[in-house]
């Protein structure tokens, strides 16, 4: 399966690396779902292999009162 395709694609990023990490997480997506497009024999290897799943995590919303979704405001000692 594996030298049946050519696939070149780039991921472009500036300085976060997790936002690289991001991207390639969507392409590498992108890509197991066309080939199951393209082949329904290809969605069972891809889905053990764990590519037609994609991740769950999201972020939290920010909270009203709040610097952000988690941050307290610093509490004064007295």
């Amino acid at each position: 399966m594996i030298t049946q395709f050519d696939v070149t694609a780039f991921v472009e990023y500036t300085k976060a690396s997790r936002e690289a990490m991001k991207a390639a997480s969507a392409l590498r997506l992108g890509i197991a779902w066309t080939l199951v497009a393209f082949d329904e024999k290809y969605r069972t290897p891809l889905r053990r292999a764990g590519f037609l799943t994609r991740d769950p995590r999201q972020v939290q919303r920010k909270i009203y009162g709040r610097p952000g979704a988690r941050k307290r405001f610093q509490f004064p000692k007295h």
